[in-house]
């Protein structure tokens, strides 16, 4: 393998690429766990669980909660477990420098839909889902942390 950087300094670039990886595998699965459940409540016909809040229920009936059919959740959950695959490809083949790239656009294209879910859930349906805020919150968060390994982690390849 050829390092970008030599030395220590290489080496710590190298280690935290590999954390900022395993935080976005952690944050993966956890989009995953909030999109799988309002997906199993989606399909189940099941009342959303918002504790003492009562906002959840209202954004999952409303008409913006799916898109053609779709269930905007079950999207969700097909995004997160897209991405989580560019992060394993990308463990499993280090030269697949486009696996960054590819989910920094994802995770972008995510993070602006729920803006605009979030949008609606403030100013159109006048309630707020918290399953959807900390899902919107997981994708902004993975947007960041992407975008810092795009573009200022050393690139661990040798070819394209």
């Amino acid at each position: 393998m050829d390092f970008t950087l030599r030395g220590s300094v290489g080496k710590w670039c190298r280690s935290s690429d590999d954390l900022l990886r395993w935080i976005l595998m952690a944050l993966c699965g956890a989009g995953i766990v909030v999109a799988g459940y309002l997906s199993y409540v989606h399909f189940a016909n099941k009342v959303v669980y918002c504790a003492n809040y009562s906002g959840c229920e209202l954004v999952a009936l409303s008409e913006y909660s799916t898109v053609h059919g779709i269930p905007v959740a079950l999207a969700g959950l097909a995004l997160y477990v897209v991405l989580m695959g560019l992060l394993i490809w990308e463990m499993k083949n280090l030269r697949a420098f486009w696996t960054r790239q590819a989910f920094f656009a994802l995770a972008f294209v995510g993070v602006v839909y729920s803006a605009y879910l979030t949008y609606l859930e403030l100013f159109v349906i006048l309630s707020i889902c918290l399953w959807c805020v900390s899902s919107a919150t997981i994708l902004l968060v993975m947007t960041l942390l992407s975008g810092v390994r795009w573009l200022w982690m050393p690139k661990f390849r040798t070819g394209g």
